[in-house]
C-alpha cells in the first residue's frame, strides 16, 4: 500500500492554486484533479513492516 507524507496549504493558499488550476483547465491542461492542493514530502511504494525485518534476518 503506497504512503505519502504531505503538507497541505491554508485556505488562502488553496483558493489561489484553485484559481490556477481552473484556469489550467480552461486551456485542456488538467492537474490533480479530486485532490486537495498540497506539497509531497515524499511518497513511498511500501512501508516495511519492522517484525518482518526480524524474520529473513
Amino acid at each position: 500500500m503506497p504512503y505519502a507524507i504531505e503538507l497541505y496549504l491554508d485556505d488562502e493558499g488553496s483558493t489561489r492554486i484553485n484559481e490556477i488550476r481552473s484556469e489550467l483547465q480552461k486551456n485542456k491542461i488538467y492537474i490533480d484533479e479530486g485532490t486537495k492542493p498540497h506539497v509531497s514530502l515524499c511518497i513511498y511504494g511500501d512501508i516495511p513492516n519492522r517484525s518482518s525485518k526480524r524474520i529473513y534476518r
